[in-house]
């Protein structure tokens, strides 16, 4: 009889290898929801004079902000695309969020204005779909 041979390393390092792959995927899906959830514009119009005609400048009318609790509402793309994951491979983690500073104030909200959680919210909405992908991949 031949001596059994060991495999656990080969094994352990498999295992890490999915759970690590898993960890990426939930982490990029997170983050493509959440910045498709901010993406709703804002109704604006341009301007018109008496005559219907545009006028010359940057002048809008009819801002309409998110109410508290919602997602923020998008005006430029600059929030939206300044949210971004970092992902760890050795400490299998990853992480969803913006560098830009008011991205803390719509979350937390200002003694002037109610929060319009992103992260949360997001996290919260989508929890089941991140658990689905760390338990079967998909």
């Amino acid at each position: 009889m031949s001596p059994m041979k060991w495999y656990g390393n080969e094994a352990i390092k498999h295992t890490q290898d999915i759970e690590c792959a898993r960890v990426r995927i939930a982490t990029i899906a997170l983050t493509r929801y959440i910045r498709k959830k901010v993406s709703r514009t804002q109704r604006l119009q341009r301007a018109r004079d008496a005559g219907g005609k545009f006028l010359k400048g940057s002048f809008w009318y009819g801002m309409d902000p998110s109410t508290p609790g919602e997602y923020p509402k998008m005006v430029s793309k600059t929030f939206r695309k300044s949210i971004k994951y970092e992902y760890s491979r050795k400490l299998m983690t990853g992480r969803v969020g913006t560098n830009l500073k008011y991205g803390k104030y719509l979350e937390l909200g200002t003694k002037n204005m109610k929060r319009r959680p992103w992260l949360s919210r997001g996290m919260w909405e989508f929890r089941k779909r991140i658990k689905r992908i760390l338990e079967k991949g998909r």
